[in-house]
């Protein structure tokens, strides 16, 4: 079977979006995404560390809201170069309260 569309798991912080979507996707044929990882990487690139640190240290260490922007860019970043039709996405347990992600939410199909 092979997924045509774009799915995006929302859902409370682990809640087991990351471990579902990565066995849909498979069994869609489709490609993976943790929009946490994507924000490990964005952190790790911005600031110029060897590693990517985990979400949360990065939320203990600036705060949520630095850590929301983060995630916020990370998503933008996603949903303008991710052109491909057959994706699942995992959003972070907060990502979808905010309004601006919402509205990268829909692009995200679009």
């Amino acid at each position: 079977m092979s997924l045509k569309k774009k799915i995006a798991l929302i859902g409370f912080k682990h809640a087991g979006k990351s471990q579902l979507g990565k066995r849909l996707a498979e069994a869609l044929g489709a490609s993976f995404v943790d929009l946490d990882d994507n924000v490990e990487k964005f952190y790790q690139d911005l600031v110029g560390l060897e590693q990517k640190a985990p979400c949360s240290l990065i939320m203990k260490n600036h705060g949520e809201s630095y850590f929301r922007e983060l995630e916020r860019q990370a998503f933008i970043e996603l949903v303008f170069s991710y052109k491909k039709p057959n994706l699942v996405l995992a959003l972070g347990g907060g990502a979808a309260i905010s309004e601006s992600n919402q509205q990268l939410l829909d692009r995200f199909y679009k």
